[in-house]
């Protein structure tokens, strides 16, 4: 069984050398995607911080998520233990649902069940790829996803 991961130390966030604004913090990016979300129509953000900055996620929710979709992967990584924690933290709004990623369809649907009883969202996503395997649309259909 996993434990749930402490809250990471926010100072190390995001490295944005390629575009010249060097390495920035959980609240500096929060601030970009807020100047963002002002320019341009996001609609969610995935992943937009660290994948154990537990508290950038929670600031950076507090701060955007009543303005768009604050989509967790990498913090939550389907499971139900981590999609809990964000719960009770308050860590985003939505998950994202990758079937192999948990390993079961009934941990799948445990996690979306999860989601749900929060009032999140949850969008299901095929893991790492293309696929012609119509079963993740007909399992979006049957969890009713958005």
């Amino acid at each position: 069984m996993l434990a749930a991961v402490a809250p990471a130390n926010t100072d190390i966030g995001p490295n944005l050398s390629k575009s010249g604004r060097g390495r920035k913090t959980g609240s500096e990016m929060t601030a970009i995607y807020q100047q963002w979300i002002t320019r341009y129509p996001i609609v969610s953000i995935e992943d937009g911080l660290a994948e154990n900055d537990w508290e950038g996620f929670r600031a950076h929710t507090a701060a955007l998520g009543d303005k768009v979709r604050i989509v967790g992967d990498d913090i939550y990584v389907t499971h139900t233990e981590f999609i809990a924690q964000g719960i009770r933290n308050q860590a985003s709004n939505a998950v994202l649902i990758k079937l192999n990623q948990i390993g079961t369809v009934t941990e799948t649907v445990a996690a979306i069940e999860l989601c749900r009883r929060a009032g999140w969202n949850h969008v299901i996503s095929h893991r790492s790829g293309e696929t012609e395997d119509t079963f993740m649309a007909d399992f979006e259909v049957a969890m009713d996803g958005g």
